[in-house]
């Protein structure tokens, strides 16, 4: 398909991104405005709150001598492959992360690229490491260490919407020759929120920064429950294939990501 020819490494976003570009397009626009970056700013994602939960949680499991108890009911409880792994990152910030938002972990690419290739790439590009680096530079920036929401709000805006969500909103717009402005991604914005350390998103949540900024909008959009960027392409490619989609969005996410390198020669086994 025309969208795996324009992707070129597995995404997140990128393939709802594509579409909606496409319509855009059609419906004649050459510049569109995104809301791309103001999760991150406005602490908007679970991660905010699931990733310091996770942490305390499992800390608090192994203290009461409960770490067996995570390895072998975990993945029972939750049907997610990742959980399998809940102990062995879990205790960290960054390795609840890259639980939440990793497709695949180190200890499953043995698996995908065989033991040589796994170890070689992991010896270039360490992800947790990577993830680790970057949270020694918060009391740089002004963040105490022990402030997880910031640390959160770090990794989110360092990773996630920096290597996934910018480089597909890249490719997948000019796809169609659309133009696709950020204006969340900015960095005056951002010092600016910094200094106020993310107040009053950060404890009373985004729609009460909004009602400040735009207090004449109307009640109405404020109740209104949030809606999610979801486009069901793997859903589409698996019921094509007669195969049955996966309940879950992050076991969907994994095998579309598999078949994207598919359709580039890269043949890995299924997860």
């Amino acid at each position: 398909p025309d969208i795996l020819a324009a992707m070129d490494q597995p995404s997140i976003d990128g393939s709802n991104s594509y579409l909606v570009a496409l319509a855009a397009r059609r419906a004649g626009l050459k510049v569109a405005l995104s809301g791309l970056g103001g999760d991150e700013l406005f602490g908007s994602y679970s991660t905010f709150s699931s990733v310091p939960r996770t942490r305390r949680w499992v800390r608090n499991a192994e203290r009461c001598g409960l770490g067996a108890a995570i390895d072998q009911l975990g993945p029972r409880l939750s049907g997610n492959p990742k959980a399998a792994s809940l102990r062995r990152y879990g205790s960290t910030t960054e390795g609840c992360y890259l639980l939440r938002r990793g497709l695949f972990l180190p200890t499953d690419l043995p698996r995908l690229l065989g033991e040589t290739a796994a170890r070689e790439a992991l010896e270039r590009y360490d992800p947790l490491r990577a993830l680790r680096g970057a949270l020694q530079e918060l009391p740089t920036a002004g963040i105490r260490s022990r402030d997880h929401w910031s640390a959160v709000h770090w990794m989110e805006t360092r990773f996630y919407m920096s290597h996934t969500l910018l480089r597909d909103a890249d490719w997948a717009s000019m796809a169609h020759g659309l133009e696709v402005r950020v204006p969340f991604v900015d960095r005056k914005l951002h010092a600016r929120l910094l200094a106020a350390r993310f107040e009053p998103a950060r404890t009373r949540g985004k729609a009460a920064l909004f009602r400040q900024a735009a207090p004449e909008l109307p009640d109405a959009l404020w109740r209104r429950p949030k809606t999610g960027f979801y486009i069901p392409v793997v859903e589409w490619l698996e019921e094509r294939a007669g195969a049955t989609p996966a309940a879950d969005r992050g076991a969907a996410s994994r095998r579309l990501a598999l078949r994207v390198l598919e359709s580039f020669g890269v043949e890995l086994e299924a997860s």
